[in-house]
């Protein structure tokens, strides 16, 4: 591009509705900035595109405006960023993801506000790509783009209007501060739907090369870095050698990887941008440790692995020191209207968010219990007009009576599809879900019965049980995974794979409501739970309470098939509590570890530690397949005995007990259970279940066990 082009460009991009906003929203910050401010300035940049109207390299997305939303509450109402200094581009605000849009506000916004000390943090939700890279750093010469929504293909010559890692990278350098957070949700790996994922990349590759438009901002760049930072081209190429320009880089997934927009229960998200926020929500950590600790639970919603780069350690999230962070909470205020507050909850983990529904009860400050009135997405009401910025923690836990397990049907099945959905929507707590005709799903599914075709399989992992092609069974929503035991050879009639898969579905369902439980950030219990590999003496994953406090976490650590393990539970309470411990296997299934016999109770006892398997017993606890292998602590103030005895009825594909005595006290993990097998429409919906924050705590262990 020549030159007088270039200057006719960033008039261009001076002259759009966005940039005359950011304009005057820069002037007023500037006179903000006049004032006396107690704390450095923190500024953000956050985009997502889930709309590419001009394209046609790739599907549209679901969740990258709700990704921008997560970030956006996250820094407001946990990290004390003003609202005024957070810059947004989505298909859902005024100023849309383009790429003119997104290349000034990070001029205007970003680069001419910070200072030395300044907190810079730039989001990115959106498709990705690759292209050929003038100046490679790695072996296949290609360098990650991301893509703005009108970003131009030219099929001809296939050029590409994407903004690439290089650009970004000069970008990070003219920051006049070291601390800087970009967070990527994109990736460069395929393409398309896969099971409940979009994956969030577009085409691209050794045939695709930058646009003259790309390639000139670049060298403008450069030129102006030389300038003013003495870094000319020779320097800037050693830099990208060594990594990140400055700050911390997140990639959603590794370079190979995909990074997934998944449907959850009435909303869209980036698998990744989702848990991450949430977990920080909860936690004071720094990012590398946010990262390995939500690594397990990405893993069980897409098959991506984030990576971190940084050229030094960051003691704490976006920069920002504990002492500036708010309290943790599981929601939090945004405005009151007709005698209702509405309330963001980022804070509530993916597996619970089904539970917010009407009933379910928050507290603020002064422990006064605060109704939920309704639920849509990731926002609620709750019955009470509270200011805005009140952050609630949740104080009890409605499990819904119409909870169900979501079957997907894959479009591997189309001709039967109609008939397999009558017979799963039949069954007790059981829904069928339909794709479009794109093999999309409007709703969250759990499951996914499916045909395994060739490429399906080519996806799944290399164990001695694969099952074989074109069988049918159960994958995971990914279709990256399968359950062991589910598959029956396709000449087999449907009627008979289905009766065989419905005591299988029944476990998934029980997990189901086990999942839903869980509550290590809101417990009130005092309950600590490690994993140790006793072959190395490594802890290698905990899980603890709130109330425990004053200790330095664990990091999550792989371990080997047939590695011996041991689960340690320490209760830090004043009074006894009930314990179980329950095994969920990367085939699907439920294990009963302790007690061996759901009849007998476990007490653990004010300040005891339980050691499971006990070492004088003799016995080993290993993992006997590859995959994600989990642990479920189970600790209630009151006895649950019924529940365990129902769950190692469905584990064995036996009926739930008899209905209780009435005098029975089904109050809390006791009553979990009860209506499980009723047929639909059966169910007592008076009899909901309601846990207690302060009378229960259900904790996750996840291990990976590697082949």
């Amino acid at each position: 591009m020549k030159r007088r082009h270039l200057f006719q460009f960033t008039s261009a991009a001076l002259a759009t509705l966005g940039l005359s906003q950011l304009r005057l929203q820069r002037q007023s910050l500037r006179y903000a900035k006049a004032l006396a401010q107690p704390t450095p300035r923190k500024l953000a940049l956050l985009v997502g595109v889930n709309d590419y109207p001009r394209n046609n390299r790739f599907l549209n997305l679901d969740g990258c405006a709700t990704d921008v939303e997560m970030q956006r509450q996250l820094l407001i109402h946990r990290f004390g960023f003003n609202h005024s200094d957070i810059v947004t581009l989505s298909d859902d605000s005024d100023l849309l993801p383009t790429r003119d849009n997104i290349l000034t506000a990070f001029e205007e916004h970003l680069i001419k506000q910070a200072t030395p000390n300044s907190v810079v943090v730039f989001h990115f939700s959106g498709h990705g790509s690759l292209v050929l890279d003038p100046d490679p750093i790695h072996n296949d010469d290609l360098n990650s783009t991301f893509v703005p929504r009108d970003a131009l293909f030219d099929a001809n010559d296939r050029t590409v209007d994407d903004i690439m890692g290089r650009t970004l990278f000069l970008l990070m350098s003219a920051l006049d501060t070291e601390q800087v957070t970009a967070v990527l949700d994109s990736c460069y790996s395929g393409g398309g739907t896969r099971g409940n994922l979009r994956i969030r990349a577009a085409a691209g590759g050794q045939t695709y090369r930058a646009s003259d438009l790309e390639l000139a901002y670049q060298d403008q760049w450069l030129s102006r870095l030389e300038a003013t930072h003495g870094m000319d081209r020779a320097e800037f190429l050693r830099r990208r050698e060594l990594g990140v320009a400055k700050g911390i880089v997140i990639a959603a997934a590794e370079r190979d990887q995909p990074a997934a927009d998944v449907t959850f229960d009435g909303f869209a998200a980036g698998a990744f941008t989702y848990l991450m926020t949430q977990f920080l929500w909860q936690q004071t950590d720094s990012l590398q440790s946010t990262i390995a600790r939500i690594r397990p639970d990405i893993r069980q919603l897409s098959d991506q692995r984030p990576v971190i780069d940084t050229q030094a350690e960051a003691p704490d999230a976006y920069f920002v020191p504990d002492a500036n962070q708010q309290p943790p909470a599981e929601a939090v205020v945004t405005e009151t209207r007709d005698g209702e507050a509405v309330v963001w909850l980022g804070g509530v983990h993916p597996d619970v968010v089904a539970t917010y529904r009407r009933g379910s009860t928050l507290t603020a400050s002064d422990r006064s219990p605060i109704t939920v009135t309704g639920r849509r997405g990731l926002y609620a009401t709750v019955g009470a007009a509270l200011p805005a910025t009140t952050p609630l923690r949740e104080a009890a836990r409605v499990i819904p009576p119409d909870l169900t397990l979501v079957v997907g049907i894959d479009s591997s099945l189309r001709p039967q599809s109609q008939d397999i959905a009558e017979r799963i929507n039949g069954w007790p707590r059981m829904q069928a879900a339909i794709p479009d005709a794109a093999g999309v799903y409007d709703c969250q599914i759990h499951l996914v019965l499916s045909q395994l075709t060739a490429a399906y399989r080519s996806r799944l992992p290399e164990r001695v049980t694969r099952p074989e092609e074109n069988s049918i069974g159960l994958l995971t929503p990914g279709l990256t995974d399968y359950l062991d035991g589910t598959f029956a050879p396709s000449s087999q009639s449907l009627q008979t794979t289905l009766n065989q898969l419905f005591p299988k579905l029944q476990v998934q369902l029980a997990a189901r409501f086990l999942k839903v439980s869980l509550n290590a950030s809101t417990s009130q219990l005092a309950l600590q739970a490690v994993v140790t590999n006793l072959e190395n003496q490594q802890p290698v994953v905990e899980s603890v309470t709130q109330a425990v406090r004053d200790r330095t976490p664990i990091l999550p650590h792989s371990v080997h098939v047939r590695d011996r393990l041991q689960i340690t539970v320490t209760s830090h309470e004043t009074g006894p509590l009930h314990l179980a411990i329950i095994a969920v296997t990367p085939s699907g299934n439920l294990v009963l570890l302790h007690p061996a016999n759901p009849a007998t109770e476990v007490i653990l006892a004010p300040g005891q530690t339980v050691l499971f398997p006990n070492p004088a017993d003799r016995n080993d606890l290993q993992p006997l397949e590859a995959g994600t292998h989990e642990a479920l602590v189970l600790a209630s103030r009151r006895p649950f005995t019924r529940m365990l005895k129902g769950l190692d009825a469905v584990i064995n594909g036996s009926r739930l007990p008899d209905a209780p005595d009435p005098s029975e006290d089904l109050s809390g993990l006791n009553g979990l259970l009860e209506g499980f097998d009723a047929p639909r429409g059966e169910a007592d919906d008076s009899a909901v279940t309601v846990l207690g924050v302060d009378a229960i705590a259900i904790l996750s262990l996840t291990v990976e066990a590697l082949g």
